[in-house]
């Protein structure tokens, strides 16, 4: 088992971004005419501050996303306030890595109001392991008069969790030219995951995978926050419905995570 958390953490934002743009874009008209900010703040334990802010969408306008810049934005933690900055991508980072256990609060002036929020970083999930680091998918021509294959057992990841915590399963294929399994499927993904969990125990079938070679399983400790914007997340242009947010004043989410991964190779029969 290791912490790959340095590489890890761009395959969450990837997602997590995905959801972040599908349910701020579905949202109540603001009939004051300036947008409420959009905050995108997830601190993972062992990397630096960073946090994007973005304007709402409004439906007069036809624009999808306007960032916010100029921000006189700070982060609290035990008694300590520092400066998060904009660099060139526009992004607010201030260089303090973040520790798992600890609050977190943003605040800063937009639209004549005060925007704040806060989170507590999660622990790192404990004794994350793996039923098996090797999965055998059987080979199958479907031009010939064979038997249906077998496929092999799920690998079964088990972690602690006595207090029915939340956790999110990603599995993304991480070799540098990936061999699809079939190569017909043009609908091929190299990241796939699970629903936010409470429980203890996640099966990853063999079926699921669609590129041999190595891959990373990570296992996310969340936040309730977060599981609250995945469930959330169900609006469309016929149900316009106001996204879950724990920024006070705004939208969007600002959120802890913690996480672990263990390796799987996927291999022919």
């Amino acid at each position: 088992m290791e912490v790959e958390m340095k590489r890890m953490r761009p395959v969450f934002l990837l997602i997590i971004g995905v959801m972040t743009v599908t349910s701020c874009q579905t949202i109540e008209l603001d009939t004051a005419g300036e947008g409420k900010p959009i905050v995108e703040g997830y601190f993972a334990s062992g990397h630096p501050m960073e946090v994007k802010v973005t304007s709402e969408v409004l439906f007069t306008s036809t624009d999808t996303v306007r960032i916010i810049d100029g921000l006189n934005m700070k982060v609290s933690v035990e008694g300590k306030s520092y400066n998060l900055l904009q660099d060139v991508t526009r992004i607010y980072r201030a260089p303090v890595l973040i520790k798992s256990g600890k609050e977190y609060s943003i605040s800063f002036d937009y639209g004549g109001k005060s925007i704040v929020s806060s989170t507590i970083i999660p622990p790192q999930p404990a004794n994350f392991k793996a039923s098996d680091s090797t999965i055998v998918i059987p080979t199958f021509n479907s031009s010939a008069f064979t038997k249906f294959p077998i496929f092999p057992p799920p690998i079964v990841l088990t972690w602690d969790n006595p207090d029915e915590s939340y956790y999110l399963v990603v599995v993304k294929n991480i070799e540098a030219k990936p061999n699809p399994i079939n190569t017909g499927n043009v609908d091929r993904v190299f990241i796939f995951r699970s629903n936010p969990l409470q429980s203890n125990i996640f099966d990853i079938r063999s079926r699921q995978f669609q590129y041999y070679g190595r891959h990373w399983v990570i296992l996310y400790k969340i936040n309730a926050e977060y599981a609250a914007l995945y469930q959330n997340n169900g609006n469309s242009s016929l149900n316009i419905k106001t996204p879950y947010t724990n920024v006070t004043n705004g939208l969007g989410i600002f959120t802890g995570i913690n996480a672990d991964t263990v390796k799987v190779r996927v291999k022919p029969r």
